[in-house]
């Protein structure tokens, strides 16, 4: 599929009122007139349409709120997004960063991949190019190809701007934490024909919570926008990002020996990896798109994104159940183990955009054609002798060689499809009608040797045939209702059944329905959103076939949502979401006895709130205040363990506060703030692998020129 089109801040059309016709503005991003509140989007459709005519919940977080709230990467926004749930630990997403993009789960059910304008991206995206995120929810297959069933966030990264601007900042804070940046965006030339951007950040993480961890991230990125014609505009983005780290581990939260229950009182700082592991990753990627205007009514865009990723790393393995001796030492085993990973991967895309007007219809239509590739996805590993740590006071010897060889594997894949989306608008916009197709299939090779087995599985995806629909209807300039459904799919892989046979993709379907309103003259935007999800074909093991599985089980998730986004009043600016979500296993004929369970880390409640005042007159003149509240309900811990007692996740409440100061150095804004991140020092469980991090602060003093 194509790059997303960049999204734009056109106010919704009133009902009986005609609309203008856009003439390459649908691949430009303008500002939005409020800096919390975005209008439109472009996920789901890939056309620039008003969220309040779109039949689907979307939920748009924009540069100024992340940056607002201190974000350090993309799941800290989306905590605030509805039913979204970081489950990245203090240590995975400091010490150790997620190299898949961000671990978050939409509706009960895991984020299989991260989009970046677009396309399927899986990367780590730095904050300073981030323009906004649009969180898609529920099956978005038609927009995303393969993906689960609980949605799909879609990164839209920033683009060079119509006059020269930049930003630079220094941020420091506990654990000796140190990050700079530095971003410029200008046009080239008088007609602006040209434009480019270009950004730089630097980060130097010296300190940890955890013992022995620490950091150093490096970023360069840059885009250009070049139009040769009034028809014809070229683009082309890049990010290369090093992260060089010593790793933590304490994200495990580590059992009794019984199974029943979570280990009490073990450090805090205890990092199983020790002094001598190392992470190093290295990611390179980019897209280049020509998009090309026939007419008033009719684009093509072609586009191709590529990406680089080299990781070398040596970690540890090790079970998460402690040995407790009589004595009372508490022990954990270790196993060193080294890893060489190498991947390339490559996305062509073509799409033409038309629209057109005929017995009173307004009708978009989208038609493209997509694949991606994974030329080579090497991994080598091998693993050292086994070592037993005392975890209160731990000693750590010597990992040795590593000389017991574990794997080496090559894997080749590529998935391809063709989409149709159709957008009806009637009645004087107040209908509109949403019509998707995808047509999917895949293809996989493993190659290598894994520990004495030679593997040579080849893998020929069932093509899939997948549908959306939606209508949204708006009774007053205020309040719209809509109704969609929608379906996914995601590969299982070198997956296959006793008798040889490929397993057919995991399938979801959903139902969203709900009301959308804005009220003080558009300034407050409101969503109201239930949902029904199932996911079916999910692999079980074998009743009479020890070692091998069947696709035979099936979940589902229900639950509603309410958000709120906008400026109440003009000095106050708020996002507010609640969320319930029941996800639970629903057939399961081999182990019946999970029918019923609730999913893990997935909290039935969830609520937070960002409020911000700002003062613009007074002798507090320029001052400002933000309060961030989360709270997380109680959930079940180990997903491979039974839901006992002694097993769930206490529920938690977290505050953060932000205070700044906003003035003109030499004519330019610049600013001055102070983030308090778990301003109360609560701990808790981020997920079931780990703790959330403490009471932090970082100062960050911006200026833009």
């Amino acid at each position: 599929m194509s790059a997303a089109l960049s999204a734009q801040s056109v106010q919704p059309v009133a009902p009986g009122e005609e609309e203008e016709i856009i003439i390459l503005s649908p691949f430009e991003v303008v500002e939005e007139s409020d800096p919390y509140l975005a209008t439109n989007a472009v996920s789901a459709t890939r056309f620039n349409q008003p969220l309040k005519e779109l039949p689907m919940p979307i939920t748009v977080l924009t540069s100024e709120f992340i940056s607002d709230i201190g974000a350090l990467d993309i799941g800290d926004a989306l905590e605030y997004s509805g039913a979204t749930k970081n489950t990245t630990s203090i240590s995975e997403s400091v010490d150790s960063p997620s190299y898949n993009g961000v671990n978050v789960s939409l509706r009960g059910y895991t984020v299989d991949a991260v989009y970046r304008n677009g396309f399927r991206w899986s990367g780590n995206d730095d904050v300073l190019f981030i323009d906004r995120i649009e969180v898609i929810k529920g099956p978005s297959s038609v927009f995303a190809g393969t993906i689960g069933p609980g949605g799909t966030i879609n990164v839209i990264s920033k683009k060079p701007s119509n006059k020269p601007e930049g930003v630079a900042s220094v941020r420091y804070g506990t654990w000796d934490r140190l990050r700079a940046e530095l971003f410029w965006s200008a046009p080239v030339n008088e007609s602006k024909t040209f434009k480019y951007l270009v950004g730089v950040a630097v980060e130097e993480y010296d300190g940890s919570p955890y013992d022995f961890a620490k950091s150093r991230k490096n970023v360069v990125g840059s885009a250009f926008e070049w139009r040769p014609s009034k028809k014809t505009t070229i683009a082309m983005d890049m990010q290369w990002l090093k992260v060089d780290s010593v790793p933590a581990l304490s994200s495990v939260i580590y059992l009794d020996p019984s199974r029943t229950k979570i280990l009490d009182h073990v450090p805090f700082a205890f990092n199983r990896h020790g002094p001598e592991a190392y992470s190093n990753f290295v990611q390179m990627g980019g897209s280049l798109s020509v998009t090309h205007s026939f007419n008033n009514d009719w684009f093509l865009k072609m586009s191709i994104f590529g990406r680089y990723t080299d990781i070398d790393q040596l970690l540890t393995d090790g079970s998460s159940v402690a040995t407790v001796y009589q004595s009372g030492v508490r022990t954990v085993g270790i196993q060193p183990r080294s890893v060489q990973a190498r991947n390339y991967y490559y996305v062509p895309q073509v799409n033409l955009f038309g629209q057109m007007a005929y017995w009173g219809i307004k009708h978009k239509i989208n038609v493209g054609v997509d694949a991606s590739f994974t030329p080579t996805q090497k991994n080598r590993q091998y693993k050292g002798a086994n070592q037993t740590i005392n975890m209160d006071y731990p000693e750590y010897a010597p990992f040795g060689d590593l000389t017991i060889f574990y794997q080496d594997l090559d894997v080749y894949s590529n998935d391809r499809g063709a989409t149709i989306n159709n957008i009806f608008t009637m009645f004087g916009n107040r209908l509109t009608l949403l019509q998707g197709y995808r047509y999917g299939t895949s293809y996989s090779r493993l190659r290598g040797l894994r520990e004495s087995t030679v593997m040579d599985k080849a893998a020929h995806m069932p093509s899939v045939n997948i549908w959306s629909y939606g209508v949204s209807y708006v009774f007053t300039r205020q309040i719209s209702g809509f109704f969609s459904y929608a379906e996914s799919y995601v590969p299982q892989g070198w997956a296959f059944d006793y008798y040889g046979n490929v397993f057919d993709p995991i399938r979801g379907k959903g139902y969203n329905y709900g009301i959308k309103a804005d009220f003080l003259s558009n300034r407050l935007a409101v969503q109201i959103q239930g949902f029904n999800i199932e996911r079916f074909n999910i692999q079980q093991p074998d009743p009479e076939h020890p070692g091998f599985n069947i696709a035979s089980g099936d979940e589902k998730s229900d639950g509603f949502e309410i958000g709120v986004i906008g400026r109440p009043w003009k000095n106050w600016q708020v996002v507010a979401s609640y969320a319930y979500t029941d996800a639970r296993v629903t057939k399961d004929p081999t182990r019946p006895q999970n029918v019923g369970t609730h999913a893990s880390n997935r909290p039935y409640n969830q609520m937070s709130a960002w409020n911000r005042y700002n003062w613009s007159k007074g002798f507090l003149k320029g001052f400002n205040v933000g309060v961030g509240v989360t709270y997380v309900d109680e959930r079940r811990g180990n997903p491979n363990l039974a839901d006992l007692p002694g097993l769930k996740l206490p529920d938690y409440t977290r505050v953060d506060l932000v205070v700044g100061y906003s003035t003109k150095i030499f004519k330019n804004p610049a600013s001055l703030t102070v983030n308090m991140g778990n301003l109360f020092d609560k701990k808790y469980y981020q997920n079931y692998d780990g703790y959330g991090p403490p009471f932090n602060v970082n100062v960050t003093l911006r200026c833009r020129f």
